[in-house]
C-alpha cells in the first residue's frame, strides 16, 4: 500500500478514512489479477498498518539558539545573594531567546532551548517554579499556545533586590547552564570595568562578593593580572607620614619619585566575556531609582577617578568643584599614561590642581 504523506493533524483527522480506501482499491486490484487467466499470482498481501508515516512539524534547529547572551552581571549577582541565581540566569536566557523583543516566549521553545544547553528537567522546574514564584515570569494562553511573559530590565532587578544595574556583558549561554557559572558571571562583571582599577573592598561594596571568594572565582577563570602604579606629588621626605596617616601604599623609586600603587586590574580574555553596550541600563537605573527613597538617592554621587584623558579628568575636577562631596574623601584623580607589558602607569593628580 502507498504511504500517506500528511501532516500530523490531517493525518489524525482523515488517516482511518484514507486507509480504508486504500486498503478497498487494493483488495480489488488482487481480486482482478487473481481470476485474470493471463496472470499467476498468488492472493495478495494486505501489508501491515506500519507502513502509515507521520510527518510531524518542523522544529527549530539548535543552530538557531543564541549561543551568546547578553546579561547585566551585577544584578545576576544578586539574584545570586538572595537565592534566586537560577532565576536570575532563566531569566537573562529567555530575553536572549526572545530576538524580536515581544516580551514572551513560547513554552515549547524555552524546553527546546534549555534541552540544547543541557538543562536536566528536575533544574529547569526548579527555575521555572522559583521565578513564577517571585513574578519574575508569568505563564498564560495565547493563541491556544502557552507562553511565559517576563517584565522590564528594571523590574526584574527591583524583583531580585538589586539597587544597581551596572553594564551589561557577553556571556556564553552554555557557561551559564553548568557548575562554575559564578565564576563566569564574575568574570562578565569584571569585563565591564574596562581594565579600570577597582579594589576588592569596593568591589565587594558594588557585588556583595567577600574578597575571599573574588580571590577564588578569580583563579577559575583564565586571564592576567595588570599592575598600576601612579606617580604622586609627595616627596620623599613626606612617605613614612602618608604611610601611618594615610594609610597610602607609597614608596621611593629607583629615580627618586614616590609611586603609589593602586589595585590591580584583571584583564578578562574575549573568549570568556566582553562588555557591551548600556543599552537600557539607564532607563532601568532610573526605574530602580524612583522606587527607592529619595534620602538613599541624594546620598549616590559617581565621581569618575581613573581617567583615560585630560578631558575625562577636566570633568571629574569640575563635579568635584562642588560643596556635595567634603574634600577630604576625594583628594586626587588618576590620569592614565601608559600601559606596559606587565604594569600600567597613571599620574595623581590633586583636585582643583595640576600634577607637578
Amino acid at each position: 500500500m502507498a504511504e500517506i504523506n500528511l501532516p500530523e493533524h490531517l493525518l489524525a483527522k482523515y488517516g482511518p478514512e484514507i486507509r480504508a480506501g486504500l486498503l478497498a482499491v487494493q483488495h480489488k486490484r488482487a481480486e482482478f489479477e487473481f481470476n485474470h487467466p493471463s496472470e499467476r499470482r498468488p492472493v495478495y498481501q494486505f501489508p501491515p498498518p506500519s507502513n502509515l508515516q507521520v510527518i510531524s512539524e518542523p522544529k527549530p534547529s539548535p543552530a538557531a539558539w543564541p549561543s551568546d547572551i547578553k546579561a547585566w552581571p551585577l544584578v545576576i549577582l544578586a539574584g545570586m545573594r538572595s537565592n534566586h541565581g537560577g532565576s536570575a540566569r532563566l531569566y537573562f536566557l529567555i530575553r536572549a531567546l526572545d530576538k524580536p523583543g515581544r516580551g514572551l516566549v513560547k513554552r515549547a521553545d524555552l524546553f527546546a532551548y534549555l534541552a540544547e544547553l543541557a538543562v536536566d528537567t528536575r533544574q529547569r522546574r526548579r527555575w521555572l517554579r522559583d521565578a513564577l514564584d517571585l513574578g519574575l515570569l508569568a505563564e498564560k494562553g495565547l493563541h491556544g499556545e502557552p507562553v511565559y511573559f517576563y517584565p522590564s530590565l528594571g523590574r526584574a532587578a527591583l524583583l531580585l533586590g538589586c539597587d544597581r544595574v551596572g553594564k551589561p556583558a557577553e556571556l556564553r549561554a552554555a557557561e551559564l547552564a553548568r557548575s562554575g557559572w559564578r565564576a563566569v558571571v564574575w568574570a562578565g562583571f569584571l569585563a565591564t570595568l574596562n581594565n579600570k582599577p577597582m579594589s576588592q573592598e569596593q568591589k565587594a561594596a558594588l557585588t556583595g562578593i567577600a574578597p575571599r571568594v573574588q580571590r577564588l572565582y578569580q583563579a577559575a577563570i583564565p586571564g592576567q593580572v595588570q599592575k598600576n602604579f601612579a606617580y604622586t606629588t609627595f616627596t620623599p621626605e613626606q612617605v613614612a607620614g602618608v604611610k601611618e596617616l594615610q594609610g597610602r601604599a607609597v614608596f621611593v623609586s629607583h629615580s627618586g619619585r614616590v609611586l603609589q600603587r593602586l589595585p590591580d586590574t584583571r584583564i578578562v580574555p574575549l573568549s570568556v566575556s566582553r562588555s557591551l553596550a548600556r543599552g537600557r541600563s539607564k532607563k532601568a537605573q532610573a526605574m530602580i531609582n524612583q522606587s527607592l527613597s529619595q534620602g538613599r538617592q541624594g546620598q549616590e554621587i559617581i565621581i569618575r577617578l581613573f581617567c583615560e584623558s585630560p578631558k575625562q579628568t577636566k570633568a571629574s575636577q569640575a563635579r568635584l568643584k562642588g560643596d556635595a562631596i567634603p574634600p577630604w574623601e576625594v583628594q586626587e584623580v588618576f590620569e592614565h599614561l601608559t600601559t606596559g607589558p606587565r604594569a600600567a602607569m597613571w599620574q595623581a593628580i590633586p583636585t582643583g590642581g595640576k600634577a607637578l
